[in-house]
């Protein structure tokens, strides 16, 4: 990955303009998709890709191998299909924008912001459904995206008495397109095979493409908030804002992928607040808040999940999950609170979230043939809440505790085409129910280490809950040493961190390509082991 940002600001008598402009690449070459049943009958190692190993990956997707055992009491063709030879992603970003902060008299002040962001992306993987033309048994898949967007945000803050008054405008248009396209693999012995990070086209232009779609979205939102100071230690808040996104397009090739136009409005979505500060050290707060979901965009066919009704698979399950779907709205209420005292800090809240019209998109086929059955929950919600402590020990010592619970439901069945799926009372799946976090932090004169501890339990692997994903459990550990000014050279940090210090064997992400009702699905990825990371950085 490279990454290069620059920033220039000019002051003036009445605020200041910034410009900000980064440009990014990245070239990254991907774990395979896993399936419980994999891990148990692979191994850990044996359900990854087969690269570099290309004539194994070209044997076992031979036709004539297609029955014959390969390991794991899978055929060749399972084993072809299930573990293909790569798969890889790259991207390249441009982010510009411009913002102009100022005042015009003591009380009123304002911020603009105008700003343009391009995502350019090729994600790729061995597909050995489609034989390429040059007689290899399988061809490379790649999913060709680019998002371009462009927009401004206006906001005017007024200071009244103990009222502070804000309002703000927020536009943006986005133009996307997306399409599959299939590049032929060399004869076994015959050239050096594509690499997942591209080039794409040594053996050729694409030879067949599918599922090219296009849209275009304008989003539009104000809000008005006042935070009014009743006393010195209460603030109430209130406020609303509104959202207008329209998305229209889809598939435009000839093989009609799904069309349609979607909107997601509301003219008023409240929000209430209260803070009281009781003490100097001390606070307790509640929020009451509604916002609403533009519809996502995601192809059919796409490489990768996304509750969308454009993944459906024809125009027909398009336009009849149109007729049932709305826009999510969520309701969420949040009371919480702070308390500070020399030997601990301490932080919690507690919430309740009203979900209406939650998208569900199940997923059912294979990785290379995915098929997304898509419709809305009416009802569900969410419980919760986080407790985090900071505990100092002595005047170099840092010790801090974290604990998360989040518990889903869904409030009632999902319907489609006819068939009802009971999901009612059902947990999310792929989000875990709780998380706990531990820290500990060593800080003496120069030098700062710390290791951190992340545990999630309890996290539902497929819509009806009958299989559970595993547990996760995570340790990262770091030391930084910061180097004074010497003469001429700059002061300077150097810092290791190493992260999986146990180096341990860790399924990271659930439902990477959709989760299923019910069963097992190649839906899992693994974490990363034991990665070892120098830095030095300065300022002058």
């Amino acid at each position: 990955m490279t990454r290069g940002n620059v920033k220039a600001t000019q002051e003036t008598g009445w605020g200041a303009f910034n410009a900000f402009f980064s440009a990014s690449s990245a070239r990254i070459a991907g774990y395979n998709d896993v399936s419980h049943d994999m891990l148990n009958r692979l191994g850990w190692r044996g359900s990854d890709y087969t690269y570099p190993d290309y004539e194994t990956a070209y044997k076992a997707a031979l036709p004539e191998n297609a029955d014959k055992p390969c390991g794991g009491g899978y055929s060749c063709a399972e084993r072809a299909a299930l573990t293909p030879y790569d798969s890889g992603q790259v991207t390249r970003d441009l982010i510009g924008s411009l913002t102009h902060d100022f005042r015009l008299t003591p009380h009123l002040k304002g911020k603009a912001v105008f700003y343009g962001a391009t995502t350019y992306t090729d994600a790729s993987v061995s597909d050995p459904t489609t034989p390429s033309e040059t007689g290899a048994p399988f061809s490379e898949q790649v999913w060709h995206s680019a998002v371009r967007r462009f927009g401004g945000s206006f906001e005017l803050g007024y200071r009244l008495a103990r009222h502070d008054l804000s309002a703000g405008i927020w536009q943006e248009a986005a133009h996307s397109d997306a399409h599959q396209a299939w590049y032929n693999e060399p004869l076994l012995g015959q050239g050096a095979p594509l690499k997942a990070i591209g080039p794409f086209d040594t053996y050729g232009d694409a030879f067949q493409t599918a599922n090219l779609s296009t849209w275009n979205t304008q989003s539009r939102q104000i809000f008005l908030h006042d935070d009014w100071k009743i006393t010195d230690s209460l603030t109430l808040g209130a406020g609303f804002k509104a959202v207008d996104f329209v998305s229209s397009g889809g598939g435009i090739g000839d093989d009609q992928a799904p069309r349609g136009r979607l909107r997601s409005q509301a003219g008023f979505l409240p929000h209430l607040s209260a803070l009281w500060r009781y003490n100097k050290h001390d606070d307790v707060f509640i929020d009451a808040a509604q916002t609403q979901s533009a519809y996502r965009l995601s192809p059919r066919g796409n490489i990768g999940y996304s509750a969308s009704i454009w993944s459906a698979s024809d125009q027909a399950s398009f336009d009849e999950a149109l007729a049932r779907i709305a826009p999510e709205r969520d309701t969420t209420v949040t009371i919480g609170g702070h308390l500070k005292r020399k030997w601990i800090s301490l932080s919690w809240d507690g919430y309740f979230s009203l979900i209406e019209n939650r998208l569900v998109s199940a997923s059912v086929g294979t990785l290379h043939s995915p098929v997304n059955t898509v419709g809305t929950v009416r009802a569900s919600h969410i419980w919760g809440g986080d407790v985090a402590a900071s505990l100092p020990i002595g005047s170099h010592f840092t010790l801090r505790q974290s604990l998360s619970v989040s518990r889903f439901r869904y409030g009632g069945d999902l319907f489609v085409g006819g068939e009802t799926f009971d999901l009612r009372g059902k947990a999310q799946p792929g989000y875990p129910e709780l998380s706990l976090q531990t820290s500990a932090l060593v800080h003496v004169s120069h030098l700062e280490m710390g290791a951190t501890n992340i545990v999630y339990l309890n996290r539902p692997f497929s819509y009806t809950n009958d299989i559970m994903g595993p547990n996760y459990w995570n340790m990262t550990a770091y030391a930084s040493w910061k180097f004074e000014r010497r003469g001429k050279i700059p002061p300077f940090t150097a810092r290791l961190d190493v992260y999986n210090l146990m180096n341990s064997k860790m399924i990271g992400n659930l439902n990477v390509d959709g989760a299923p009702f019910s069963g097992d699905l190649q839906t899992m990825q693994r974490s990363s082991p034991r990665q070892m990371v120098f830095s030095l950085g300065t300022q002058f």
